[in-house]
């Protein structure tokens, strides 16, 4: 196909579109779910940001490169807005899954000495989103996305020559997700390094799952190996996922320790630490069999 096939181009162009739109719809839906506090809002909106950007860089060409890299960008600051907030949700709900799931805490209530200051975090965090949302340069993003189009044929650069299937874009983004699980083989474990190195992995696999996930909505071939590579980078970035907000956790226990005067709650404090250190074991060991089903050589 030529890039100077108009016909041929918005064929490749149309699926791409409606996607983009889909989660436009999407993202504006989940905000009023954020603005009303209902459950995962924060995640719902935090998904369509994700896969907002995916979209963008994988398949951005078509729309023109300096627009698309714009839009990616604001994108990233709006996910990171909403970062802190999902966060504090996550680890308040796996201190009180914790407390209520480990024989040796009790069935008890969180710890005050976490409880109070997590509390709090979460009301400032949920401040800082809605007055985020609120700004000019949330609305002029949206706006953006809306009116994203086309770019005429062989006005983006990089295609002069040609214009690449989707599969071929969605293709691209295996060559990150090899690099990153080079990075976590070679990581010290039980480190800082590891951690990190862990967390750029998930993040690589979503943009592989995202952009296959487009693939396999338009692909007439549709191949079966979609499906179980599909399913396990779900299960990859589910692990890796459990992994982080492991970390999170045995962060926020780290930064808030019980004082001499909550000496009571001394040893449920060590034991949600311990439990947190061996949920990132278990996942640890879950992760490395499914990535070998992901990138089987």
């Amino acid at each position: 196909m030529g890039s100077g096939d108009p016909a041929g181009r918005q064929a490749i162009a149309d699926p791409v579109l409606d996607y983009i739109s889909g989660q436009v719809a999407r993202l504006h839906d989940a905000e009023g779910e954020v603005r009303a506090s209902e459950p995962d809002g924060v995640h719902n909106m935090r998904v369509a940001v994700r896969r907002l950007r995916t979209a963008l860089v994988v398949y951005g060409s078509m729309f023109g490169e300096n627009l698309t890299e714009l839009l990616a960008g604001e994108l990233r600051w709006l996910g990171q807005t909403l970062a802190p907030s999902r966060d504090l949700e996550v680890i308040g709900d796996r201190l009180v899954a914790a407390m209520r799931d480990d024989p040796r805490l009790g069935a008890g209530d969180v710890p005050g000495h976490l409880a109070r200051p997590l509390a709090q975090a979460q009301e400032a965090a949920r401040d800082q989103l809605i007055e985020a949302l609120d700004s000019s340069r949330s609305q002029a993003l949206q706006h953006a996305l809306s009116g994203l189009r086309p770019e005429p044929p062989g006005a983006a650069r990089g295609v002069e020559s040609h214009d690449p299937d989707l599969r071929q874009l969605a293709d691209s983004t295996w060559s990150d997700l090899r690099t990153r699980a080079t990075d976590a083989a070679s990581a010290s474990p039980a480190s800082h390094e590891r951690d990190t190195a862990l967390h750029e992995l998930r993040k690589a696999a979503k943009r592989v799952r995202y952009a296959l996930e487009l693939v396999t909505r338009v692909d007439d071939e549709r191949r079966p190996e979609d499906r179980r590579t599909l399913d396990a980078l779900r299960d990859l970035q589910r692990v890796l996922g459990e992994h982080h907000d492991t970390v999170a956790t045995r962060e926020w226990l780290g930064t808030h320790p019980p004082s001499v005067a909550e000496s009571r709650e001394s040893a449920a404090h060590t034991r949600l630490l311990e439990h947190e250190r061996l949920a990132a074991q278990r996942c640890e060991q879950e992760y490395e069999s499914i990535l070998r089903q992901v990138l089987p050589d």
